[in-house]
């Protein structure tokens, strides 16, 4: 479950990246939107693995990596979402 609900996130980020972009150098840009979501997955998985103490690395860092993908993609739509609620209270 936790697998098709980051996938639907990270569909849903594409997607807002696909309907804001320009006509140029969009092919760039929808590939380097997953990566940096990874990346950045990856990076929150080294810090949130550390609070699994009981198990060892390999499963914490899976555990930390679910969550990862779920808080950067997450946090990449609700900066989309702010970033469109204040142009239409400035407007």
């Amino acid at each position: 479950m936790k697998t098709v609900f980051i996938i639907v996130l990270f569909i849903i980020a594409i997607g807002l990246t696909y309907v804001s972009i320009t006509p140029y150098n969009s092919s760039l840009l929808l590939l380097a939107v997953p990566l940096v979501l990874l990346f950045v997955a990856v990076i929150m998985a080294f810090f949130l693995s550390s609070w699994h103490e009981e198990e060892e690395f390999k499963e914490r860092f899976k555990k930390g990596l679910a969550t990862g993908c779920m808080l950067s993609a997450g946090f990449f739509i609700i900066g989309y979402l702010f970033v469109i609620v204040e142009s239409l209270i400035r407007s």
